[in-house]
C-alpha cells in the first residue's frame, strides 16, 4: 500500500510512505510496516505492529513499536500493547497507557484502498487530539 498523510498542520507539507501487510502462523499472525518517506529519500518514521488472532475469543490483539520518529521524538524500541475491535464495518485499534489513548479508526476500506485517522486522548478519552488522516491505496 501506498499512502498520503495529513497531519493537518500548515508547517508540515503531507507526508508519503508504505504500508505493507504479512501473513503468517497459517493466517492467525498478521505483521505490518509502516513507513513515512522523509522526502529525501530516507525514512522519517518506521514503526511494526505484529497482530496475533484469537479464534476461541474471536478477537486481536497486538504488540506495536515505533523505532524511528524524529516529528515525535526519539523511540527507544518499547513495545506498546493493544487490541482491535471491529464495530459497524470499520476497525479500531486502541492502545492504553493510564489515561493516555492512541486510537487508529480504519474505514472507507474497499479492495484497493482504505482511509483511517489516528488519533490520541491525554484524558481518558474525554476529548482527542492531534488528528492524522491517511488515505491509502494498493499497490499494482
Amino acid at each position: 500500500w501506498t499512502y498520503v498523510e495529513d497531519l493537518h498542520n500548515p508547517k508540515i507539507p503531507k507526508v508519503k510512505g508504505t504500508w505493507t501487510f504479512d501473513r503468517s502462523a497459517d493466517g492467525f499472525m498478521v505483521i505490518d510496516e509502516f513507513r513515512n518517506d522523509s522526502g529525501s529519500g530516507g525514512t522519517a518514521v518506521l514503526a511494526e505492529t505484529y497482530r496475533a488472532f484469537n479464534p476461541d475469543t474471536h478477537s486481536w490483539s497486538f504488540e506495536a513499536t515505533v523505532y524511528q520518529a524524529p516529528m515525535i521524538g526519539l523511540r527507544n524500541g518499547e513495545w506498546d500493547a493493544g487490541i482491535t475491535r471491529v464495530e459497524n464495518g470499520e476497525i479500531f485499534d486502541e492502545i492504553t497507557k493510564g489515561d493516555i489513548i492512541s486510537r487508529v479508526r480504519f474505514y472507507n476500506m474497499k479492495k484497493d484502498r482504505f482511509s483511517s485517522v489516528f488519533l490520541t486522548s491525554n484524558d481518558g478519552g474525554k476529548t482527542w487530539v492531534n488528528p492524522i488522516d491517511i488515505q491509502a491505496v494498493r499497490i499494482q
